[in-house]
């Protein structure tokens, strides 16, 4: 809704590493994934060497954890929770 209302204001970081930061959003479901034996994968593909993902960390933390949590919920016992994080380089970078 905010970014209808161009209320929206992203607060946009750099990093090498969005997989240590998704890692510890894992940690937190620790439990569970050993409850229900999960298997839990992460993969990094990038299109480029020393790829950088910018973010909004806040709103992709809130993300990662809402994929992780339905990926246990609805995933079967002893299954594969697979975490595909594909950077692309961009050509286009946009300023506010």
């Amino acid at each position: 809704m905010k970014i209808r209302k161009g209320e929206f204001i992203s607060k946009s970081t750099i990093t090498q590493e969005p997989e240590v930061f998704i890692q510890k959003i894992i940690e937190l479901f620790q439990y569970l994934i050993k409850n229900r034996e999960i298997n839990v994968h992460l993969i990094r593909r990038n299109d480029f060497e020393n790829a950088m993902l910018k973010a909004d960390w806040k709103n992709f933390q809130l993300a990662i954890f809402n994929i992780i949590q339905n990926g246990i919920k609805y995933n079967q016992f002893k299954g594969d929770l697979i975490i595909l994080l594909k950077l692309n380089k961009n050509k286009r970078s946009f300023h506010r």
